[in-house]
């Protein structure tokens, strides 16, 4: 829930019915011989007997909340600007002088450590269609180093903006937009999240390849990767 310029926005868990995406995805994904490893037939049969009965009922099948793992697209990322960032560092309180201290109500629970970026669904919706119109064709048809050339940067890195630009269009014209970087936070240093500004990072990128800078574009996209590099590196940490 959030109030913004006075209106009320709600954004629905959807628990189940992204617990089931979740399922669908694992099940296409794993091979077969390994599936009952991870899940009862029973269960899995369950699961995909629910999914199908939500489906023939009529209820709501798109996610309100989409997620990722150990990493934030930069398909994201594009939809927001530096501006809309907002980043709550939190932290524990100093410890208490006195009993009387501890439980008083003038010693507020920190806010919780965050960092998040919110806009207008018209303003995303305007920043997804000016990445879609600079995306190049799937295939390429300029051979040699002007093809070769357009194999590292921001655009190919955007090539899902179609797909997230129709998913934005499935909701209210007025809805808010926010993206959360959710448990990630508690994994990064006050430094890094201090210094991370990824969205500006991925405007710079976008106007550089728009306006033929190539050097800053090509500068901007390297600076995330090794941002997001040393993020996902995390997963596999000890």
């Amino acid at each position: 829930m959030r109030r913004w310029n006075g209106q009320t926005y709600v954004c629905p868990w959807q628990t189940r019915l992204r617990s089931w995406m979740a399922f669908r995805d694992f099940w296409r994904s794993t091979p077969r011989g390994l599936l009952s490893s991870y899940l009862p037939d029973t269960a899995a049969g369950a699961a995909r007997a629910g999914y199908e009965s939500w489906a023939r009922d009529g209820e709501p099948s798109a996610a309100q909340i989409l997620t990722s793992t150990w990493r934030i697209p930069l398909t994201w990322f594009a939809l927001f600007e530096d501006a809309e960032r907002c980043l709550v560092l939190g932290g524990k309180h100093a410890p208490p002088s006195s009993p009387h201290d501890q439980l008083s109500p003038e010693r507020p629970e920190p806010p919780p450590r965050s960092l998040l970026y919110v806009t207008g669904m018209s303003e995303a919706r305007r920043r997804a269609a000016t990445v879609h119109q600079l995306l190049p064709p799937t295939r390429d048809p300029r051979p040699g180093d002007a093809a070769l050339a357009r194999r590292e940067g921001i655009l190919p890195a955007l090539r899902r903006m179609p797909s997230l630009e129709e998913w934005l269009h499935t909701w209210h014209p007025n809805s808010l937009i926010e993206l959360d970087y959710g448990g990630l936070v508690q994994l990064l240093s006050d430094d890094h999240l201090r210094a991370d500004h990824s969205a500006a990072e991925v405007a710079a990128a976008i106007d550089g390849d728009r306006l033929g800078q190539r050097p800053v574009a090509l500068a901007m996209y390297r600076r995330l990767k090794r941002r997001w590099r040393a993020v996902r590196a995390l997963e596999r940490a000890n």
